[in-house]
């Protein structure tokens, strides 16, 4: 009964090493996600890796989509970017540098073809939504939440409509709502922009 114990171990150790080492990628990214879904409306399901470099003084992540020709195996299209996740420590040159501001990552989804992004704020989030179009992702549907205990803000920005709409809640207060257009064109791509490094998306 001991030495069945002791193989169970074995092997269990055996496959958390295999587990780690397969986690792991050349130049220290490490991966943090793993989704299969399909992403690009062929019926096939895809692969979405989300990687971070903890190494790296910015903690950066990179998205990695591989697009099937066979369901999550076969012939793979790759997407990959280092601009799509905001990093976690944005301002760090060194490791000393680290100061956590609240905000990180939360995980990417995949709902009817729709490519998620969802990323926690220090007092709200934000969602980024992409759909596959013409070879590559564009940005569809932008939602921003942002608040305090006495205050909620609230953006929801249709990229395909152009309809910005922001609601504010100030404590008891009945909601204010206002809406505006703005398009754009074209609607900005996956890997083509860092996050809320302009005031829109």
């Amino acid at each position: 009964m001991r030495k069945y114990f002791k193989t169970l171990l074995l092997v269990y150790f055996i496959l958390i090493i295999n587990q780690f080492l397969f986690a792991q990628t050349k130049d220290n990214f490490f991966e943090r996600q793993y989704v299969v879904a399909d992403v690009n409306f062929d019926n096939i399901k895809d692969v979405i890796q989300i990687y971070q470099d903890t190494i790296n003084p910015k903690a950066v992540y990179r998205l990695e989509i591989r697009l099937a020709e066979i369901d999550s195996v076969g012939k793979y299209e790759v997407v990959s970017t280092e601009k799509a996740i905001k990093p976690d420590f944005p301002d760090a040159e060194k490791i000393d540098d680290r100061f956590w501001s609240g905000e990180m990552f939360d995980r990417v989804e995949v709902e009817n073809g729709i490519l998620l992004i969802r990323f926690n704020l220090m007092r709200g989030y934000y969602v980024h939504k992409y759909k596959f179009k013409d070879n590559s992702f564009e940005l569809i549907y932008v939602k921003r939440v942002t608040g305090s205990p006495d205050y909620l803000e609230e953006i929801d920005y249709d990229l395909l409509s152009g309809e910005r709409k922001t609601k504010i809640q100030e404590g008891s207060k009945k909601p204010v709502i206002s809406k505006v257009i703005h398009k754009i064109s074209p609607l900005p791509k996956l890997g083509e922009f860092i996050p809320f490094e302009n005031k829109h998306y």
